[in-house]
């Protein structure tokens, strides 16, 4: 990798430029509280499901971070052809989304984690939101994927096999994220523990406030 090529500093602005763009939205959300649900804030230690959850989002971090790596936009010659090649330019946009997806990931993932281990009561809400737009963007990417893929090739034998994996892999994922938003969301574990606001907004003379309940 020739870190002086015009190609690899596209990439690098791109995602430099990502980061900074999803960062501001991070640190503009950080200020928001939702409605108090309980008249003081009571928050029970973090627990069951929740980290499995927290597990499942710091292994797709973790992931992500790797993957950022081994991106087609560091490949030499990449923006060349997408610029000179009107051929290719539904794939590699889609490598293109698939870049700022894996920003957003890894933007939003940790500030969803940050809000998660601090019971923040806004972290269900922007975990769930970070949740589905990541696994929304992903499924348009594989399935454009698949249905270029399949215009090129005859859907038989081995390939045809491939993509119903593939397809299957896409629905799972759908579940999960399904199961994970519908727990974040209505679990009674999720609204008792994620209640405190925006430290600006905690009264920490009242003489109940208890930040180290638990369950």
């Amino acid at each position: 990798m020739n870190f002086l090529q015009t190609d690899f500093l596209i990439s690098a602005l791109l995602i430099a430029s990502a980061f900074v763009v999803f960062g501001l939205m991070a640190l503009r959300l950080n200020n928001a509280s939702l409605p108090p649900v309980y008249p003081t804030p009571r928050p029970i230690a973090i627990g069951g499901w929740l980290i499995v959850i927290a597990a499942l989002v710091i292994l797709s971090l973790s992931s992500s971070f790797f993957k950022l790596f081994d991106l087609s936009i560091w490949v030499e010659g990449f923006w060349t052809v997408y610029f000179q090649n009107p051929e290719s330019y539904l794939t590699l946009s889609l490598q293109v989304l698939d870049a700022l997806n894996i920003v957003f990931i890894l933007t939003f993932g940790f500030f969803s984690l940050i809000l998660f281990f601090k019971r923040r009561d806004i972290a269900p809400k922007m975990m769930n939101y970070y949740i589905i737009i990541s696994t929304a963007v992903n499924c348009i990417i594989r399935l454009t994927a698949i249905l270029v893929e399949l215009s090129a090739i005859p859907f038989d034998g081995l390939p045809a096999r491939l993509f119903m994996v593939q397809i299957l892999a896409i629905i799972i994922g759908i579940l999960i994220t399904s199961l994970i938003v519908r727990y974040l969301r209505n679990s009674t574990r999720s609204k008792e523990t994620f209640v405190l606001p925006h430290p600006s907004l905690v009264d920490h003379e009242l003489p109940d406030f208890d930040f180290n309940k638990e369950s």
